[in-house]
């Protein structure tokens, strides 16, 4: 398991996709790959995306890396970690579970029922509504959550959408 947080230094000088890459050229099984959605966000949406997709092509005969969206999640962020990581990652659920207002089982059934939903198609204020999902609704009303804007492009303001234009010449 590598943890990013030595790479830090390095960020002005070389992108988080290409760690990525060196860290699994070097054996790594699973990386804290930096997520826009975290609580330190030091990536963009599209580079914590793209650190997913080096850490899980085809790369010749070397291993996909697990990748592990971490800092400050919670389980309100489950639906748009799985819609943008898909269901192979790790979450290291961390102060999202350990914080939970009932104890840490409760923050454990908390993620468990926020995967549930995500995995279901199931928004997760109206799981959270369910009297069995007590303990989501729990960790919602500490931490909310958050609804990733749809887009038909990946860029989440409409400015940043290809724009129509003519060649001359």
């Amino acid at each position: 398991m590598v943890h990013n947080s030595h790479m830090i230094a390095a960020m002005k000088t070389i992108s988080w996709p290409v760690f990525t890459k060196l860290i699994r050229l070097c054996g790594a099984d699973q990386t804290l790959t930096p997520t826009y959605w975290s609580s330190i966000p030091m990536v963009s949406l599209e580079e914590g995306i793209r650190c997913q997709h080096v850490g899980q092509a085809p790369f010749y005969h070397i291993k996909p890396i697990w990748p592990m969206p971490a800092a400050g999640t919670y389980p309100g962020l489950a639906p748009i970690l799985l819609s943008e990581y898909g269901k192979d990652m790790i979450i290291p659920s961390g102060g999202g579970m350990l914080g939970h207002p009932d104890g840490y089982t409760a923050g454990a059934q908390a993620w468990q029922q926020a995967i549930a939903a995500a995995m279901a198609g199931v928004p997760i204020a109206d799981y959270a509504r369910k009297p069995e999902n007590k303990a989501l609704r729990r960790a919602l009303e500490k931490w909310g959550y958050l609804e990733r804007p749809s887009t038909p492009w990946l860029r989440v303001a409409p400015k940043f959408h290809p724009k129509p234009f003519k060649m001359e010449g």
